[in-house]
């Protein structure tokens, strides 16, 4: 095993961490060293007190990956991989500031767990959520997976429609989401409840599956998607000052017109507390 003859203080540090999350820490340290780049290798070595042998294996697993680029005679810069991942987290966070007023107004509206979705390679990912009144809650939190298949988020991501669908109302957990598109068409991430079956009877479900329905579509006419099913930017507007229009509306009473033919899209998950299931005599859907 090779070590570095002048190991730096950052390397002290390092000494008991594992030498997976070394390599992980020194790679991380190259990047940060280019950012302003080109920098030659025989400058990266010497700012982060390492062998040029360390720095040309850590640099030449990053340009495999595209996180760096090598010009000749000029050193390593910033590759395009950077640039790919930063349009990404760009777009959810600018996502997750837009959303916000309407999972408000969801969470107010229906007194469920509101939840922002976006696609996260194979995974669905919870964005954002806005908390729910019930006294039985699902216990989903931001930054939790669920799996894209046989999920009613990630059925709502990869929707070529914007109908919402409901299931049988077999599950203790119902989710109700619907897609939310940017100005191309293209399905941004998914808007919907989550809310445990035992709250749920056929008004209420009405009243949320239509809840979610506009609110998607309002989210998505304020994205720039324009369809003439989807409410108008006066609409989207009005939406995203949630306490103003769950007033106008009445809780969980509007947006129930128009609703028509659509569902709810929904998935099964036992995320009720037991605690208080039990209190209520294990009352199940």
């Amino acid at each position: 095993m090779n070590f570095d003859p002048d190991p730096s203080s950052a390397d002290a540090i390092l000494s008991g961490v594992s030498p997976a999350s070394q390599t992980l820490v020194r790679g991380l340290d190259v990047l940060e060293k280019v950012a302003d780049g080109p920098v030659a290798l025989s400058a990266i070595a010497r700012q982060l007190g390492l062998s040029r042998s360390t720095v040309h294996r850590l640099a030449t697993t990053l340009l495999e990956r595209r996180y760096l680029n090598v010009t000749p005679r000029r050193g390593y810069s910033l590759g395009p991989k950077l640039l790919e991942l930063g349009f990404l987290a760009r777009d959810q966070i600018s996502l997750v500031r837009l959303a916000r007023p309407y999972l408000e107004a969801l969470a107010m509206q229906t007194r469920d767990v509101a939840m922002l979705a976006v696609r996260n390679g194979d995974d669905v990912l919870l964005a954002d959520q806005a908390a729910g009144r019930r006294r039985v809650l699902p216990s989903l939190r931001t930054g939790d997976r669920l799996p894209l298949t046989g999920c009613a988020l990630g059925e709502a991501l990869a929707a070529e429609t914007d109908e919402v669908v409901q299931d049988d109302g077999l599950s203790e957990i119902r989710i109700i989401a619907a897609p939310v598109r940017g100005a191309d068409g293209r399905v941004r991430a998914a808007l919907g409840i989550a809310a445990a079956s035992v709250y749920v009877d056929p008004a209420q479900l009405e009243s949320a599956t239509a809840a979610v329905r506009e609110a998607a579509g309002a989210m998505s006419a304020e994205l720039g998607w324009r369809v003439s099913a989807v409410p108008q930017p006066a609409a989207a507007r009005q939406l995203r000052d949630p306490f103003e229009a769950v007033a106008a509306q009445g809780m969980g009473a509007g947006l129930a017109a128009g609703m028509g033919a659509d569902r709810a899209v929904s998935i099964d998950m036992d995320c009720v507390d037991e605690r208080d299931r039990d209190r209520m005599g294990g009352a199940k859907a």
